[in-house]
């Protein structure tokens, strides 16, 4: 296998299985999402909401009346988004490994970060820490645009999970849409834009 398939492959696995637990943990007693379900359905939902965060935006459980903790939980997990060369947003599943393996390099005092037996180069951490700083950049400002934007109806986190799902291309929601003003619907348009060409990308295009 190709050195980007075994990473795509590996991070995908690990990113399924922590979405899982994660959400099955923090939703199985809200009563307004998974709480009167059995057990296996439970888990069901908890893993299609963890496939579906980084992917396909459809939900089977009210993102709206899941707790905060959830909310931005899976806010994480769209803002990694998909693998490079999809069709899904976020900063890439690839983009994380290489931070993911850099960081464990640093902190084993090593010089250089390897993974698969691979060298990585620097340019390439270069790049993947640019798109990490400027992807965080834009969804912190659409949150912040989101929230300065709308009256009561949206709190600080659902303006997060809001941003993250228009940065990632996801789609999913807790209905905040109806409630945004122009600035804020002109924001999240190119908050949407700009998550799907990729910031660096686009950052590049126009210097």
């Amino acid at each position: 296998l190709m050195l980007h398939t075994k990473i795509v492959l590996v991070m995908t696995g690990l990113l399924l299985i922590a979405g899982t637990v994660g959400i099955f943990l923090m939703e199985a007693q809200n009563p307004d999402t998974m709480a009167g379900m059995p057990a296996w359905q439970k888990w069901l939902n908890a893993f299609f909401q963890s496939v579906s965060a980084r992917t396909a935006g459809a939900n089977t459980i009210d993102c709206g009346a899941m707790y905060d903790t959830t909310k931005l939980f899976m806010s994480m997990l769209m803002f990694v988004g998909a693998s490079s060369g999809s069709t899904g947003g976020g900063i890439k599943i690839t983009t994380l490994a290489v931070l993911l393996v850099t960081v464990g390099s640093v902190v084993r005092g090593k010089e250089d970060a390897t993974i698969f037996g691979h060298k990585l180069g620097k340019q390439t951490v270069y790049k993947a820490l640019a798109i990490l700083i400027l992807g965080f950049l834009v969804r912190m400002t659409a949150a912040l645009t989101i929230y300065y934007n709308t009256g009561v109806e949206i709190s600080d986190v659902d303006s997060v999970f809001e941003a993250s799902s228009a940065f990632a291309t996801v789609g999913l929601t807790i209905g905040a849409t109806p409630n945004l003003n122009l600035a804020a619907k002109i924001i999240t348009m190119a908050t949407m834009f700009i998550g799907r060409c990729g910031p660096v990308a686009l950052a590049a295009s126009l210097t």
